[in-house]
């Protein structure tokens, strides 16, 4: 079984698909912004979000807002631009194949993929 705080930003990451798909509540969707590009024309495809400024460390870092983007943006470019529910699912739910197939000190040595670390 995933580690609760994997499982935390997994469920995170499905609210954002849906918020950035018009298919959660509009309250989330107000609250995420995706990053303009203006140099590089193609760069405006990748669906990265800003990551508000926050005047807390402790309270401002982890509030919803804040933590979104922080969590969505390291998600490769591949599922964040990904239309399927299904195969975003499967995506995001890959270090859960990577837990059960690792090596068990898989946890103490950090092994996982970049965009589930925090």
């Amino acid at each position: 079984m995933l580690p609760i705080r994997y499982r935390i930003k997994y469920k995170i990451n499905m609210l954002t698909w849906k918020a950035l798909r018009g298919k959660a509540p509009g309250y989330l969707s107000e609250m995420l912004k995706e990053r303009k590009h203006y140099i590089d024309v193609c760069s405006g495809c990748t669906r990265l979000l800003v990551v508000p400024k926050t005047n807390l460390k402790m309270m401002g870092d982890k509030a919803f807002s804040s933590m979104v983007p922080r969590f969505w943006n390291q998600l490769p470019k591949k599922l964040r631009m990904d239309e399927n529910l299904q195969s975003f699912k499967i995506g995001t739910n890959a270090p859960v194949a990577y837990l059960r197939s690792g090596p068990t000190n898989s946890l103490r040595s950090g092994g996982f993929p970049d965009f589930i670390r925090s």
